[in-house]
């Protein structure tokens, strides 16, 4: 089951007028749906699920597979190669302007690009899927992030120095030890970094500011992981929330 809730798109809005000639700005608003995460899962938990089907194969032995295909699907890509499966389709592709044909590959100016897209499992997927229609209110959301030392919005960070994020709900609360502020890295062989709970300067239900951890140079993406709900409520399963805007270490 996937819950969304609707939020206004400014981008359509517009002003309309009613039979009476009057401006109705409710009338002229568009919405789009937004997708509530219900959880994020690793690999982890799909050797877990593998176990607990008992598919024959030992713990030491999905993970030795896991890292041989990962290995090879490495050296594949690094050889030019495309990759076809029914979980996913990747080929690389050059972007940037040659000028002329004499010229060559310059890193200044070319970036090389890793193109993925679903295979026939993953694409056939949604035609399955139920969703669930929700108010905003009742799930928690991360409105903006602002980088304290640089004034940026939705955009900087600053490693050694605070974040002021501000939303609905984003109070870090919850028995599970996975609650919590992560940054997640936008290159997949880096690993989540999670915010010690002891450089949580603030934790309120409507703003969060805490201390950014040592990230390295890169995009990153924020998520909150929490059990926060209304009043003394605690949801039973925790809440991921990921910020829809990336954001920049330089």
């Amino acid at each position: 089951m996937i819950d969304y809730y609707l939020k206004q798109n400014k981008l359509t809005s517009e002003q309309s007028t009613n039979p009476k000639g009057e401006v109705s700005r409710e009338e002229g608003k568009k919405y789009c749906a937004q997708v509530v995460n219900s959880r994020s899962y690793t690999f982890d938990d799909i050797a877990k699920h593998l176990l607990k089907h008992n598919i024959g194969l030992s713990s030491s032995a999905i993970y030795g597979l896991w890292e041989g295909i990962k290995g090879a699907v490495e050296e594949f890509i690094s050889e030019g190669g495309s990759i076809k499966t029914e979980l996913f389709h990747v080929h690389t592709s050059i972007k940037g302007v040659f000028n002329g044909l004499e010229d060559g590959f310059d890193s200044s100016r070319h970036t090389i690009k890793l193109n993925l897209r679903p295979g026939i499992l993953l694409r056939d997927t949604p035609k399955s899927l139920r969703v669930k229609k929700i108010k905003s209110a009742a799930k928690s959301m991360i409105l903006s992030v602002t980088d304290i030392n640089s004034g940026s919005v939705n955009w900087n960070l600053t490693p050694g120095k605070n974040i002021r994020i501000v939303g609905q709900r984003v109070k870090i609360d919850g028995k599970d030890p996975s609650c919590g502020l992560y940054f997640i890295p936008e290159k997949s062989n880096q690993e989540p970094v999670k915010i010690e709970l002891n450089d949580v300067v603030m934790n309120k239900p409507s703003q969060l500011i805490a201390v950014v951890p040592k990230l390295n140079k890169g995009l990153w993406n924020l998520r909150l992981v929490t059990q926060f709900g209304t009043g003394k409520h605690c949801y039973k399963e925790p809440q991921n929330i990921t910020f829809d805007k990336k954001l920049s270490v330089a």
